[in-house]
């Protein structure tokens, strides 16, 4: 197990350092300059020259390149061109609120998703089968920014006609919205990929063995069937939280909360470099640490992965 686990770890180092090397040279490829950005087209040639040297703009881009991965190895994303506070900083205080809004999202789709799917699948075929259906499609095929908009018209509407327990401040409110929108899209996926899975698995041989030996259907259906339906959905759980760990710009933006994805889109606006690479290499790293959290949990879901592995090793 550790021999694979520092496998992972050495992999996901490769991961982050090409992260890194891509999003650097691309920052110096797409057209437009910083520094003009923040002071504007008719700055004096003076001027221009010695905000770049302030910035580190006018070193080489090799230069530039090994000065930024030294600092990043000791956690110092940078300074944001614009207000001078360092990126690491503006992250972890920004990071709480995205990190609570994902979470939130995810266990609604967890338990919504599957909860649902396993309904649809042990009525398979039925009208219940297929209103769920029909709403996970409504689910995914719905843009954010419109679900957000129609819980933020609802939420005027309850304020209005004084319908809304006043114990929430404006904060927890918004946050609350935050995670209903954010977490249908991955509802609707997780229902649909928990019916599937689980009606292949009602299906298999096993299933009608522990059917013989007397066993209740919701045991069955709990205990066995789903049991080993979990692989692929702890999967996409996984791949969805890293997503929204990324940064739910969108939502952030619509419901005003002050979290990491809100702060990217602001430095892509500004052009700040050390903004936009260190919100790249922090997402990334969720991303890594997500999955490989997420790869150790199957052996403890499927002791046949564990078997598997030993044998590699």
């Amino acid at each position: 197990m550790k021999s694979y686990l520092l496998k992972r770890i050495a992999g996901a180092i490769g991961i982050l350092f090409g992260v890194v090397c891509i999003t650097f040279i691309m920052m110096y490829i797409i057209p437009g300059d910083p520094v003009q950005s923040f002071i504007g087209q008719r700055a004096d040639p003076e001027t221009v020259q010695s905000l770049r040297a302030e910035m580190g703009l006018n070193k080489p881009l090799a230069v530039q390149f090994v000065r930024y991965l030294g600092r990043s190895i000791r956690g110092d994303l940078g300074r944001s061109f614009f207000t001078g506070k360092p990126v690491t900083r503006s992250l972890v205080e920004r990071f709480p609120t995205t990190a609570a809004l994902a979470l939130g999202a995810i266990v609604i789709a967890a338990f919504l998703g599957i909860g649902t799917g396993i309904i649809a699948a042990v009525r398979k075929g039925s009208w219940v089968d297929k209103t769920v259906m029909t709403l996970t499609v409504l689910g995914i095929s719905t843009p954010v920014f419109w679900t957000g908009l129609l819980f933020l018209i609802g939420f005027f509407y309850l304020v209005k006609h004084n319908l809304w327990f006043p114990y929430f401040n404006s904060y927890q409110v918004h946050l609350l919205l935050g995670m209903l929108t954010l977490g249908i899209r991955p509802t609707a996926f997780i229902a649909r990929l928990t019916r599937v899975n689980l009606v292949e698995a009602l299906d298999s041989s096993y299933i009608t063995a522990a059917e013989s030996r007397g066993l209740s259907r919701s045991r069955i259906v709990l205990k066995h069937a789903l049991r080993n339906a979990l692989i692929p959905i702890v999967t996409l759980l996984g791949l969805d939280l890293g997503s929204l760990l990324g940064g739910a710009a969108i939502t952030e933006t619509i419901f005003a909360l002050p979290g990491i994805g809100k702060f990217a889109l602001e430095g892509i606006g500004r052009r700040d470099y050390p903004v936009i690479i260190g919100m790249v290499l922090f997402t990334a790293f969720l991303f890594v640490a997500v999955n490989l959290i997420i790869d150790l949990l199957y052996p403890v879901i499927d002791p046949k992965i564990r078997l598997e592995r030993k044998r590699q090793i």
